[in-house]
């Protein structure tokens, strides 16, 4: 996931395709996780399961994830606030990963999180970092655009 946003071109946003998939790739994601995310939230906080109290997988896949989908096919629309608000969605997941990561140093974390970290923690910050660099290649070659342009239309 994270591979295909860094392999990105730098005129990415005005090429339909690429970002139809980013579109798509985020929609599934929110979808997929969003909705266990968000059964895992409501079972912890409006039921007294033993098993739901405390989940530290709510640090991977929360409610938030399910803000994806709609962002996802935002952005499969050309929406550029939708692309802005899924990075900062990403961003968020990522900080919860790498919490419960720093988290699990500490004895009174002990739930059995491996499989859920291995798979959602690695698409968290990788697909953060992706947006991250997408970002900036995004400004970097637009400013690269308007400097040539500028230098065409001064010639």
């Amino acid at each position: 996931m994270a591979a295909s946003l860094i392999a990105c071109p730098p005129n990415w946003p005005r090429s339909a395709w690429p970002r139809r998939l980013l579109g798509i790739q985020h929609a599934l994601f929110g979808l997929l996780f969003g909705l266990p995310g968000l059964l895992g939230f409501l079972m912890w906080t409006l039921t007294e399961h033993v098993v739901t109290y405390r989940n530290e997988n709510q640090l991977l896949a929360n409610p938030l994830t399910l803000l994806l989908l709609p962002f996802g096919i935002a952005i499969a629309f050309g929406s550029r606030f939708a692309l802005r608000a899924a990075r900062l969605t990403f961003y968020l997941l990522a900080a919860g990963s790498l919490a419960l990561l720093a988290l699990k140093l500490l004895p009174n974390f002990d739930q059995d999180t491996l499989l859920p970290m291995t798979l959602l923690g690695p698409a968290n910050v990788g697909t953060a970092f992706a947006h991250w660099r997408l970002a900036h290649v995004t400004r970097a070659s637009s400013s690269t655009v308007r400097a040539r342009s500028g230098a065409v239309s001064r010639a």
